[in-house]
């Protein structure tokens, strides 16, 4: 028994002094294969220097027997390879700045969207076409809105002239009373001028300038009393996008004699207009078309 104790130590003893060995080894080998590769790294670096210089020392041995002009080019040749480096870092950095200051002006015009959209007085179609550059030339606006104030005018004058050929009755127009003729020419008056009015204030809003910035600057900053004339005052948007404009007509009883005689059974200071009684459909027609 004492001797298979004493065997079991000295195995125990050879087995510790094993695993260290193995242990020292591998620590061993692990340095020299850093060793090596280090080695190996500045061999490779020193090669290719080496390769470099001789590459150079062969250019610089094979421009000396080129003439003047070739040195020349080749010189300039690589002046632009360094200044085509220089140009493309300068190149990125101010690609860089010119998307920050992108980001920046977006987010600009959108808060300045959102606080101008709510007082513009201007409707939605309107500045959503212009804003985008997609409305209609000078020329043709201007075109369009002289035809549409001309036809307008003419109808104007057309439906409050006499008609001779048509009337209620066969009886004769009795002649006009200088009064109901002075009030039939303001009232012709004021119409043709609402119509101007009305047709300069479409002309004005739907002019689109050659910058499209400027049309901006004009929706957001620029004078909006062109806007506040006839019909073209919508209010602010997203509230009132369209307004009903009425007027007020005087609707008396039809005397029984012309508004220019003694026994008038009407009030006085009552103008009366002959051609418009007695009211029939077609004055009705005529009158809101």
């Amino acid at each position: 028994m004492t001797g298979s104790q004493e065997h079991q130590q000295q195995i125990q003893h050879l087995e510790a002094e094993l695993a260290q060995m193995q242990k020292g080894f591998q620590e061993m080998a692990d340095n020299i294969q850093r060793s090596l590769d280090v080695t190996f790294n500045e061999i490779d670096k020193k090669t290719v220097h080496l390769i470099d210089e001789k590459k150079q020392l062969a250019t610089e041995r094979a421009i000396k027997h080129l003439d003047k002009h070739s040195r020349q080019e080749i010189k300039e040749n690589e002046w632009l390879k360094r200044e085509l480096a220089i140009y493309t870092r300068e190149v990125s950095i101010t690609a860089l700045a010119v998307q920050q200051l992108e980001e920046e002006n977006l987010e600009h015009m959108s808060q300045l969207f959102e606080r101008r959209l709510e007082d513009l007085q201007i409707s939605r179609n309107v500045f959503l076409t212009q804003a985008a550059g997609l409305g209609p030339s000078d020329s043709t606006v201007q075109e369009t809105v002289m035809k549409s104030n001309a036809l307008k005018s003419e109808k104007k004058l057309s439906s409050h002239a006499p008609n001779t050929t048509e009337g209620v009755s066969s009886s004769p127009v009795p002649p006009l009373h200088p009064a109901t003729e002075a009030w039939r020419a303001q009232k012709q008056a004021k119409e043709l001028e609402r119509d101007e009015t009305s047709g300069r204030c479409s002309e004005a809003a739907y002019r689109p300038t050659e910058d499209p910035l400027q049309d901006l600057s004009v929706l957001l900053y620029g004078s909006q009393t062109y806007l506040q004339q006839g019909d073209m005052h919508l209010g602010p948007l997203e509230m009132k996008l369209l307004t009903v404009v009425g007027q007020a007509l005087p609707l008396h009883p039809v005397p029984s004699e012309t508004p220019g005689s003694e026994g008038s059974s009407s009030a006085p200071g009552m103008i009366q207009a002959p051609e418009d009684w007695p009211l029939t459909s077609r004055i009705i027609h005529k009158r809101f078309k």
